[in-house]
This record gives C-alpha cells, sequence and structure tokens, in this order.
C-alpha cells in the first residue's frame, strides 16, 4: 500500500453560544479536516485547528513540507513515518510549532488506515483496556448562579466531573468555585475541577492555590503561564490541590518528562493533536511515575474520536473531556456521532477511528473560498 496524495479541507460552523475563557474567546470553530488517501481505496482522517487555537497556514506546511515527504511510501509502516516527519520538527527545535500539529493530524489518519487495513478498532491495536469512558463535563464562564444550575445538572446527568473556568481580570475565583461547591459535595462522586487557563500571576498564585484547597477541587489546571516550570514546580509543592499541565506545554514525551523531573504537575494533559503515536508515549512516561494522564481536549470531532481510542488502551486513564457547548462540525461530522449518555461515551466499535466522515456536512460547512 502506498501513500498517494494528502489533502486539507478548511470548514467553519458557529458555536450555539459564544464561550469565554481566561486567554481566549471562542464563537466559532474552523478546523482543516485531513485526508491521507492510499492506492487501495483506504482513507485515513485527521484534523488540525484554525484559528484562534491554531492556523490555516497548516495547509501550506501540508503541501510544501509534509505532501511531498510521505507520498510514494507505506502508511502501514507508521512507526517510520513518524520517524520521518519528526526529523522535521527536529531542524532547529521546532517541536512546539505548526508543524507539530500537522504531524499529528496525518499520524492519527495514518493509524485509522492501519485499523481499516485490518478490520480493527485502534484501540485494539494499541492493547483494548475498555469500551467506555467516563466523561467530565467541560464548561466556558459561567457567573455563580448559572455555575449552581449547570454543576447540577451535569451532575444529575452522571458525568464523572465538571470542570468550570476561573482566571478572569476580575478575580472571582472563589466565589465561583464556592457556588460551584455548594452543590456538589466534596464526598460526591461526580468530580470537581478548575481551569485558569493561564489566568494567573506567579507572585500570588501560592496564596491564591492555598485559598482554594478548602475546596477539595479534584485538580487545578494551568493558572501559569505554561512555560513557567519553575513556577508551576513551586506551586505543585506549596498547595494540597493537584495541579494539571499540558494543553499547551506538552508536545512529546520529552516534555512530559521535563515536567515530571520538575515536579510541575501531578495530572499530565497532552492534547491529541499531538497524534496517537506520541501520545502514547506521554502516557507512558506518565504511567512510569504513577501520573494520571487525562488528555486536553476542546477540539474537533476526528480528534475526539482519535482520543476516545487511545483512552480505551493506556493504563493511566481516569476520565475524558467531555466539551459541552454545541458544535456543528463536532456533533455533526461523523457517524456515529460520538455523544455522551449518562455521562459516558461508547468508544466506536468499527476499523480505525470507529466512524465515517458525513460529506454531507463537509459540504455544509467547507469554505471554498480559502
Amino acid at each position: 500500500m502506498k501513500i498517494t496524495d494528502i489533502r486539507g479541507t478548511v470548514l467553519a460552523s458557529k458555536y450555539d453560544r459564544q464561550i469565554h475563557f481566561a486567554h481566549m474567546d471562542l464563537s466559532e470553530r474552523k478546523i482543516i479536516l485531513l485526508e491521507v488517501m492510499t492506492d487501495e481505496g483506504l482513507v485515513g482522517y485527521g484534523d488540525i485547528d484554525g484559528p484562534p487555537a491554531g492556523s490555516l497556514a497548516c495547509l501550506r506546511v501540508i503541501e510544501e513540507s509534509f505532501r511531498p515527504l510521505l507520498v510514494g511510501k507505506n502508511p502501514l509502516e507508521i512507526g517510520a513515518r513518524h520517524q520521518e516527519m519528526f526529523a522535521i520538527l527536529n531542524t532547529l527545535g521546532r517541536y512546539k510549532s505548526l508543524e507539530s500539529y500537522v504531524l499529528g493530524a496525518i499520524d492519527i489518519a495514518l493509524w485509522d488506515i492501519l485499523g481499516k487495513a485490518t478490520g480493527q478498532p485502534i484501540r485494539n491495536l494499541l492493547g483494548k483496556r475498555r469500551d467506555t469512558l467516563l466523561c467530565y463535563a467541560s464548561l466556558g464562564r459561567l457567573m455563580e448562579e448559572e455555575v449552581r444550575a449547570q454543576v447540577e445538572q451535569y451532575a444529575k446527568a452522571g458525568f464523572g466531573g465538571v470542570k468550570i473556568r476561573i482566571g478572569f481580570p476580575d478575580a472571582r475565583d472563589e466565589k465561583i468555585i464556592e457556588a460551584a461547591r455548594s452543590v456538589l459535595s466534596k464526598d460526591a462522586p461526580t468530580k470537581l475541577m478548575a481551569d485558569a487557563n493561564s489566568g494567573w500571576q506567579r507572585a500570588n498564585a501560592i496564596p491564591r492555590g492555598r485559598e482554594l484547597d478548602k475546596y477539595g477541587l479534584f485538580w487545578l489546571e494551568e493558572p501559569l503561564q505554561p512555560y513557567d516550570i519553575p513556577g508551576y514546580a513551586e506551586l505543585n509543592a506549596s498547595i494540597s490541590t493537584p495541579v494539571a499541565l499540558g494543553e499547551h506545554e506538552i508536545f512529546n514525551r520529552y516534555d512530559a518528562r521535563d515536567l515530571i523531573v520538575a515536579k510541575a504537575a501531578r495530572i499530565l494533559q497532552p492534547d491529541l493533536r499531538q497524534g496517537i503515536s506520541e501520545c502514547v508515549h506521554i502516557a507512558s512516561v506518565a504511567s512510569a511515575w504513577e501520573i494520571p494522564c487525562i488528555p486536553h481536549f476542546f477540539g474537533p470531532a476526528v480528534r475526539f474520536a482519535a482520543m476516545a481510542q487511545f483512552l480505551g488502551s493506556i493504563d493511566n486513564y481516569v476520565m475524558c473531556e467531555y466539551p459541552v457547548a454545541h458544535d456543528p462540525i463536532r456533533f455533526e461530522l461523523t457517524d456515529p456521532p460520538l455523544i455522551a449518555q449518562n455521562g459516558r461515551l461508547a468508544i466506536p466499535d468499527g476499523p480505525g477511528l470507529g466512524i465515517e466522515i458525513r460529506r454531507d456536512t463537509v459540504e455544509k460547512y467547507s469554505l471554498s473560498d480559502i
């Protein structure tokens, strides 16, 4: 089998409501739907974030760097293809770059092809451990009354956790967490987490973290700038709440190793934008230190399917992040749609990613003027 082409199609859709984080606002989703074509008719899928989380410049990266490298080669030799692609990033230290996003999407597509070629879902190829995932509801910014209602709603719906957003300039963090905790006791089966989205300053992070310790959060996520590893190490050693880190800083197993050695976090959160192959390495590194791997996700449908397959195989799984805002090109792009029921997600059993791409959805949301 040989790769014959790699294509990218830009899709865009509006969220059902604007989503506010401390570091950005989201009102629409733009992605590049990536397709790796083969001479045997099998097609593998991946996706890449468009702005604001990514860039449509990845289309040129596909065309100029990765397509010439991979066309004509065997897609089933995933290790060899990954090594060749990583060599591009290894030049002048481009590990944390748009190129890494393209590498990750292609890697997911290659695993999709391998699964389709063997008739197996990816988690079977990785070493299946489970068929369903406990999800946690991932929310945007809410005020006190809103947060009470939504935390209660998702706890009653059976979700294993609810993650609320803090870290905004008006510093209502404790009020928001207090409101959430008022409807969700510390011994409830539904966990409570808070994501500050890098909204805190290092100078006052420790006293702010200690103020929140009494609320028994399951974790405090990325309160500082992601590159401030010494600051995270100091904070993690100074508060009882576990610090979670990785969305912006873990691009490969070496990043994971360095964060662990620095004692910067007690939970690692890579994003599947780095691909299945590298996330397996990251999870294995974390597992050796008995650290949970709970991937970050606020992305598109194909990556969600990849995360589900990945989480179906690792030994340090805890929960699956499940953004609750409605994004059409996440919920309408795949068959079956990846929708949690009673707080759990059934991992698709079809070959590869376990999903089919709905071409009507691609046509509906594609941007022809890019």
